[in-house]
């Protein structure tokens, strides 16, 4: 008899040890499956009703959950696995708690602050409680319909602490704004990876696409949208956003309608490039760090309440507005141009960190308020292809490598997103069209390892193998999307050989998987390019053809490698298999 009791003892304590790993299982696995398991705690549901069936071993009703003094030290990891969304007209704060913080009273308290603001006052700043838990989701009603919009904020977990109201963990914003979108129709995929910056030029009320087009990309300047109309007989189109009302060109909004729509109508997939220029109807939107010159675009002013609101304005607005046929459908979003080169956003000179989270907060603004209204937009940082070259000295760029890894940190420190890449692997030098020969001082910075100076197209393979790292990863843990959005080989060396050159980038694009398209720069020369060395079009700036447009034309047709076979003299291999090899 003593020897049954003694097994029955035993077995009540390894169950009760099966039940502990259990419920700490159930802490860390909860919020990764968004599970909402109430205010009660888990440990109390696996043990109700059990303690007669071990004996009465651990009594229910003297359970008391152990807490955690809050410190210095464990203050910003307290909160674990927190995320914010909004689902179903409510605002769910969910996560859990490295234990059960010590506290004046029984409640988590959810904390919102506007972007903008570096100063709480963190009473103000409570917008719901709850009975505190290890596994927590605090909900409440929103209106994001309303003069105050929560979309926007960030969010952070506090406890009351003697009295006063103290923080724990990251401040996080929403990180699945495509719940609250009207459109919601799948991502328009392309047909090939082929694209180009379009001439609007060449475009007519008939155009059937001559070239071919499959994807095509296009610049919005801020200082185009915003402000009354510059025309009397195209009306100002006003629009409405949290109580406020905003003027918009109608002359700039009818040529970006005829172009978005001709090319939707083509069943080409759009990309937009939105960049801050500097003019009188801007200057809200120019960070106040740019006192000590002048670029050619600016960082995005994220610092108070006016700036954030006309950001978010023209950017909910372009978003809503290209969903349809009527206006166009743009697909893909890239926020600013070579961010790491400060002469295309410009910001004074700063530690990375620094710089950086400006960037971050500009990049939150203009991915929550495009995936908003259009749920399967893609939105991209844009980087140059200046990758690893350590020359923190020169003070006018950041290498890409170091500002990507930047940026994937702090977007992850405050709520993982679906971020994507639009990278520019030009040649070594720009003005040199033959990347795959390279000469000594061009083989040094064109390297196929991890720590390359420069990225081209005979390297691509080193940044798609990057983004396969598990920091670089996309929240459901696939390889986020890469456009290679501005690529262009000069026909200064004749134009046998850009023809070449362009076939070949297009085939090593399509070779690989994980890149989405090749989009060239430009359909037509521009002509302060061409004084640099740069004359990338396929057309002259007269409007001549070049013999680069045939080849663009069929370089992705079925039998495309057949059709373009003849400039494979010219790259000196025998046939695209080899050529590939080359730069696999």
């Amino acid at each position: 008899m003593k020897k049954r009791k003694w097994l029955a003892i035993l077995g009540g304590i390894l169950l009760t040890i099966l039940l502990l790993f259990a419920f700490n299982l159930l802490v860390y696995l909860g919020p990764l499956l968004h599970l909402d398991l109430g205010s009660r705690s888990p440990i109390e549901e696996v043990v109700t009703g059990i303690g007669s069936e071990i004996g009465g071993l651990i009594p229910h009703e003297e359970i008391e959950l152990p807490t955690m003094e809050v410190t210095d030290d464990n203050r910003e990891l307290f909160v674990e696995a927190f995320e914010c969304v909004i689902e179903g007209g409510l605002l769910k704060a969910k996560g859990s708690l490295m234990g059960l913080p010590e506290s004046d009273d029984n409640e988590l308290y959810l904390l919102h602050y506007p972007i903008w603001e570096t100063e709480h006052d963190l009473e103000q700043a409570i917008l719901t409680s709850d009975e505190k838990s290890r596994v927590f989701c605090l909900a409440t009603e929103i209106d994001d319909d309303g003069d105050e919009s929560v979309l926007f904020d960030r969010y952070q977990i506090a406890i009351k602490q003697n009295g006063e109201i103290v923080p724990i963990g990251n401040e996080v914003y929403i990180t699945r704004p495509e719940n609250l979108a009207g459109y919601q129709e799948p991502f328009a995929e392309a047909e090939s990876k082929k694209g180009l910056l379009i001439d609007p030029m060449h475009l007519t009320a008939d155009w059937n696409n001559p070239l071919d087009v499959k994807q095509a990309i296009y610049n919005i300047p801020l200082s185009l949208i915003i402000g009354e109309s510059t025309a009397p007989d195209v009306p100002t189109k006003y629009y409405e956003y949290h109580g406020k009302e905003y003027a918009f060109n109608g002359v700039y909004l009818q040529m970006y309608d005829f172009v978005f729509s001709t090319l939707t109508r083509n069943e080409i997939v759009t990309t937009a490039v939105i960049l801050n220029d500097l003019k009188d109807r801007t200057k809200p939107l120019i960070h106040p760090d740019t006192k000590e010159g002048k670029g050619y675009y600016y960082m995005v002013n994220t610092t108070d309440k006016e700036s954030c609101e006309l950001f978010e304005a023209v950017l909910t607005f372009l978003a809503d507005r290209y969903t349809d046929e009527k206006h166009g459908l743009i697909s893909n979003w890239i926020i600013g141009n070579e961010v790491n080169v400060r002469q295309w956003n410009y910001m004074d000179y700063t530690d990375l960190e620094t710089y950086t989270n400006a960037y971050v907060r500009e990049f939150r603004l203009a991915y929550t308020a495009i995936r908003s209204r259009n749920a399967n937009a893609r939105v991209f940082i844009s980087l140059d292809q200046q990758w690893d070259k350590d020359l923190t000295e020169a003070k006018t760029f950041y290498d890409a490598k170091d500002l990507l890894d930047e940026f994937a940190q702090q977007i992850r420190s405050g709520g993982d997103i679906d971020w994507g890449l639009a990278f520019h692997p030009y040649s070594v030098p720009m003005t040199w069209p033959k990347f795959w020969e390279l000469s000594a001082k061009s083989e040094d910075l064109v390297r196929d390892q991890s720590g390359t100076p420069m990225i081209s197209m005979s390297n691509i393979d080193v940044l798609t193998d990057y983004m396969h790292l598990s920091r670089m990863r996309a929240p459901d843990d696939s390889i986020r999307h890469i456009l290679l959005s501005e690529q262009g080989f000069p026909a200064s060396n004749g134009e046998n050989v850009q023809a070449a050159a362009i076939a070949f980038a297009y085939y090593i694009a399509e070779d690989n998987k994980y890149i989405d398209a090749l989009l060239l720069s430009r359909e037509t020369d521009a002509p302060e390019e061409v004084l640099k060395g740069l004359s990338l079009g396929l057309y002259t700036s007269t409007g001549t053809p070049r013999s680069s447009v045939e080849i663009f034309r069929c370089m992705d047709d079925e039998d495309g490698m057949e059709k373009t076979a003849h400039l494979l003299d010219t790259i000196g291999a025998s046939d695209w298999d080899e050529a590939l090899e080359w730069v696999r």
